[in-house]
Order: C-alpha cells, then structure tokens, then sequence
C-alpha cells in the first residue's frame, strides 16, 4: 500500500500541469503526457467501517483491509495490484489496478519513445478540477463498455463512488427520467449538478431537458486541472526513476555549461596571450635601441608569466571541483536507499575543512539509518554528524553533515 507515499508528495506540494490523455490518443498520436484510464481497468471495492477500525493502528488497517480483499477477490495478492484508498466518514473506497497491465502500457510506450507522467482514472479527474474550489453537490458520471461509475462530490470532495451495470447503449436506448430517477438513483432536490467529461457528450445531452437538473460538460484538456500524486497509479519505482532523470539531466546540463565556461575562458586567455605575445616580439625586437629599458621590459614579462600561471590553476582548480562535484553526488545517489528522498545537497568549507550537508526524509527511519550507516562505513566521507531525524505527520525529517576527504 502505498498511501503514506503519495501523501507526502502532496505535502510538497509538487503539482504541474500537463496534457490529458487517453490511452489510444497516447498510442496514436504519440503524445507524451497523463493517461486517463476508463473504469473498465479497475477494481472497486467498498468496506464498511466502525469506531473500533478507526482507532487501529495504520498497519492493522492495512490488514484488515486486505482480508477484505482476500475474500471479494478471486485469488488476490496485493503485490499484483496498484491500490488507492478512499477513506470516507462510515466507508472506505478501494480501487485496485493490475500492475501487469501498468507494466504492458509503461513497455508500449518505452517502445513508442513516448513518456507517461501520470495515470489516473477517468471518474476520479473531476475531483482534482473541483478541489478546494467549489461548494456545490454534484455527481460525476463515468460511463464505459459495460458499466457506469457516479462520483458524489461535495465541496470538491468525494463524498461516494457507486458502480452501475449500464453501458452507454443501453442509457441512450432506455427513457432518460428512468434512468435518472431509477437506474442512477439521483435525487433532484439535492443536487447542483449532473457532470460528464466530453468523452460522454452524447449522453450529457440527454440529460439537459430533464426539469431540475443542471448538466456540466468538461474536457480535461483544460488547463484548470492542475494535477498532483493523490490518484496517481503509476509504480513507485517508475516515479522515482523519472525523478532520477530529471536529476541526471540537470547534472549533464550543469556539466555541459561549465565545460562551455572552461572552453571559453581558455579560448579568451588564449586571446590575451597572443597579444601579450606579440607585444614581447616587438619588445625584443627593439631591445638594442632601449637598452636602458631591458629591465622593465623583463619584469613585464615575468608579470605576464605570473598571470598565465595563475589563470592555469584557475582552470585546474575549476575542473578538479567539477570532478569532485561529480563524485560526492555519485556517491550519495549511490548509498541512498528506495525510499529515502534527498531534498537539498550543500557543499560547505567550514574551519577550512570540506564539509556536505544532505537533507531529506522517507516514510521509514529505518531507511535513513541505513543511509547513514553507508555513509560512515565509505571512504568518501568523515566525521559524519548526526543533526537531526524528526517525525511530522507520517513523514521522518533528517539532516546529515559530514567531512568530505580531501
């Protein structure tokens, strides 16, 4: 279960704005972006709780929950399914995808050069368009080859989600009050708004004569949706490997730029020297008319000397900190365990002594000792210097300093 995971990207608040898509538009197209999925691809389970479930432990839910599951679910393993919960004031809403299938699409679209940054069900996107921003009573309708999904949302929050056996023919062939009243079971006088997304229009449209009902059609292409990890089904290794890349991209493009700078300045001095060089010519040259000046003219030339001295240290010194730059973020990517997040890397020269600050968090402060441990045991670092492991919420907080040898 990786609940406490998505969580704490939340906190972070790391939300973007990308491209919706489907996953035929993904395909045909060869668009990179968020992959909506149709209800179709998911399991959706609900479980009744009480007081004495609400006062367990996390870890005593997360088995009770999967008990549950054990029963409801032909032969289930949790390790097969990418799982989200929904907990609710009396109920809590699973919803399991087939990490085979995740794995199918994430091997398509490697083969395709193509580059999925989320995926999310398509009766769940509405939440994250409403979030935080409306006080109406709406319920969402998801409709799909063989079933509908209705999302009751309630100031942008879930309230409920119900599964209906009935497809879109069927909806479009039946009496549409019928429907409303007796297949989706909608109350009129309490309700703001019956929603679809465009991918439903054409029963959108049914909708709007009905007396009472106020029918919103959306597109997620829009760009009001800002996206974020809360419904995320993506694995969390494939996150972390994206996360990992864009790291990687930035050092190369870090690298890239100070090679430009060396290149440059070595061009420039270049520059100078020829000039500095055909001064001394001339200098030389009339040497035998301005004996009385041979002495300034060779200080000068020890002065251009010293100069070309200092600026080739310059360089050397610039090109033994890249490399030593190149080798401490190696080494810390190295002995970071899955799980543990390095949030800031700062280099330090403190008492004249080279010193790294590593700060970051996990869910596990197991994880971090271990980090620690690897640390110590190097012979990259020194002196390591345990500065703090602090919890908030379900997240351990930490920072590291520690010598770095010469």
């Amino acid at each position: 279960m990786f609940k406490n995971f998505f969580k704490q990207l939340n906190n972070k608040k790391e939300q973007s704005k990308f491209e919706y898509l489907t996953l035929e538009e993904m395909k045909e197209e060869l668009k990179s972006g968020i992959v909506v999925l149709e209800n179709r691809y998911f399991k959706i389970e609900k479980i009744e709780i009480d007081e004495e479930f609400k006062e367990l432990e996390e870890r005593d839910k997360e088995i009770e929950i999967e008990s549950v599951l054990e029963d409801r679910i032909n032969n289930y393993n949790p390790i097969e399914y990418i799982e989200k919960e929904i907990e609710l004031e009396e109920k809590i809403i699973i919803i399991l995808l087939e990490r085979v299938l995740v794995d199918k699409i994430l091997e398509e679209i490697k083969e395709r050069k193509i580059q999925i940054f989320g995926i999310i069900p398509a009766f769940l996107l509405r939440t994250l368009e409403l979030k935080n921003k409306s006080n109406s009573i709406e319920k969402f309708i998801d409709v799909d080859r063989k079933n509908s999904v209705i999302v009751d949302i309630k100031g942008g929050k879930i309230k409920d989600i119900s599964i209906i056996e009935i497809d879109k023919e069927q909806i479009l062939e039946s009496e549409k009050e019928d429907i409303v009243r007796y297949i989706f079971e909608i109350d009129l006088n309490e309700l703001n708004y019956l929603s679809f997304y465009e991918k439903d229009r054409e029963i959108g449209e049914r909708f709007k004569n009905i007396e009472n009902i106020s029918i919103k059609i959306n597109s997620w292409s829009d760009e009001k949706v800002e996206y974020n990890y809360e419904y995320d089904f993506l694995p969390i290794e494939y996150l972390e490997n994206l996360k990992q890349n864009r790291f990687i991209k930035k050092i190369v493009f870090i690298s890239v730029i100070l090679f430009i700078l060396i290149i440059s300045l070595g061009f420039l001095f270049q520059y100078f020297l020829n000039i500095k060089s055909e001064k001394i010519e001339k200098v030389e040259k009339e040497i035998i008319n301005f004996e009385d000046s041979i002495e300034q003219i060779k200080e000068k030339i020890l002065e251009i000397d010293e100069t070309k001295k200092l600026r080739e240290d310059e360089l050397k010194k610039i090109e033994f900190k890249n490399l030593k730059l190149s080798e401490i973020l190696n080494s810390v990517d190295n002995f970071k365990p899955v799980g543990v997040n390095v949030l800031n890397i700062e280099l330090l020269n403190l008492d004249n002594k080279n010193k790294i600050k590593i700060i970051g968090n996990s869910i596990n402060d197991k994880k971090i000792l271990d980090f620690q441990e690897k640390i110590i045991n190097s012979n990259r670092f020194k002196n390591i210097n345990h500065d703090y492991i602090r919890k908030i919420g379900d997240i351990y907080e930490f920072q590291i300093e520690a010598e770095v040898y010469s």
